[in-house]
């Protein structure tokens, strides 16, 4: 009952059955029995915490984490925890003054940015974004990530460059292909060319919900309804998200199928409240 290797080895396991309390219970007794796994055990203790409900409890054991493997991480946690409170300015204080490496710190302002996005704060992130770009020119992620802020902010031509730069460097990606064609659908009249880059995503990935779901939005736009509304279904089977619902409901609501498509958005909206892409779509289709 003493050994620290089993006291860990059941505290994880438990951990991974979601059984809290004896995970709790033998991972805080494996740390008193001196494993040497001590970080990895408050990190993970952190993570219990949080799975709990105590948020204090949570930041003490991630603020115990020394500096070493699992450092990172939990500061990567104590910064979600803070934005999530709404101490977003020490949030990113925090991650701002960390990182040894090139991909440690562009990992962290990537981590910066996502969380200014979740915060509401898309400028502060292109702004993030814009000062690790001049020091980290060649980062495909860091492209990336600022196209997509670009483009919540509608700043369609900033999010073409970006992605388009970033197809120098991984010119078959289908991430970046689905990327690009979908914001040159969503936000463009480019509609063809739009389908190309799409259609070249889609023979990497057939199966990908997302890339299905920009196949189906482009060619609703080129009003191709029949051929909208079948990648649109494959794409909500796969991925019941509040905007495939919204696109997939735009597509019934233009073939005359007005009930079904307000009933898709009212069980996406009861899903996903408060989600923007569908609020819109609701907004622009008010009830009689």
């Amino acid at each position: 009952p003493t050994n620290p290797d089993l006291l860990y080895g059941a505290g994880l396991l438990a951990f991974q059955f979601r059984d809290f309390a004896v995970a709790q219970r033998d991972l805080v007794a494996a740390l008193n029995q001196h494993h040497p796994e001590a970080d990895f055990i408050r990190f993970t203790l952190g993570q219990i915490a949080e799975e709990q409900g105590d948020t204090s409890q949570a930041l003490n054991w991630y603020e115990m984490v020394g500096a070493g493997q699992q450092f990172l991480a939990a500061q990567a946690r104590i910064a979600l925890i803070d934005a999530e409170a709404g101490k977003l300015d020490q949030a990113l204080a925090r991650l701002a003054t960390l990182g040894s490496t090139e991909d440690e710190k562009i990992q962290l302002v990537l981590l910066q940015s996502q969380i200014a996005r979740s915060s509401k704060q898309p400028a502060r992130a292109y702004e993030l974004l814009s000062k690790a770009v001049q020091q980290h020119p060649k980062s495909p992620d860091l492209l990336y990530e600022r196209a997509l802020v670009s483009d919540s902010l509608g700043h369609a031509a900033n999010a073409e460059r970006d992605l388009r730069l970033v197809l120098k460097a991984k010119p078959n990606d289908p991430q970046v292909l689905n990327a690009l064609g979908y914001t040159l659908a969503n936000r463009t009249t480019r509609y063809q060319e739009a389908l190309g880059y799409i259609n070249r995503a889609l023979k990497a990935e057939p199966a990908n919900p997302m890339i299905l779901d920009s196949l189906g939005w482009v060619q609703f736009k080129l009003g191709h309804l029949a051929a909208a509304r079948q990648a649109l279904e494959q794409s909500y089977a796969k991925l019941p998200d509040a905007e495939v619902a919204a696109h997939l409901g735009e597509v019934l609501w233009q073939q005359g199928h007005k009930d079904q498509a307000r009933q898709l958005w009212d069980n996406a909206l009861r899903a996903h409240p408060g989600h923007e892409v569908l609020l819109d779509t609701l907004r622009r289709h008010p009830q009689p």
